[in-house]
């Protein structure tokens, strides 16, 4: 399960089945995919702050599951 905090209403939303980000199918979009690697939700990356996943908290870029932007 993954916590996202998203910046527009500073508020967060849980993603049960989530496991990791990804990058989306554009460079303005992030990915939120479970273990089979199938996408549960996207967002433009505008959008997220950062996530959280087992306490520790992630921004988009700086996780090991994402690429860097091109």
């Amino acid at each position: 399960m993954l916590n996202v905090f998203l910046s527009r209403s500073g508020g967060s939303v849980l993603i049960p089945d989530a496991v990791a980000a990804a990058p989306g199918d554009t460079e303005d979009e992030v990915k939120f995919i479970d273990a089979a690697g199938r996408a549960l939700v996207i967002f433009r990356r505008q959008d997220v702050v950062s996530y959280s996943n087992d306490g520790q908290r992630l921004k988009v870029d700086d996780s090991p599951e994402t690429s860097p932007p091109v």
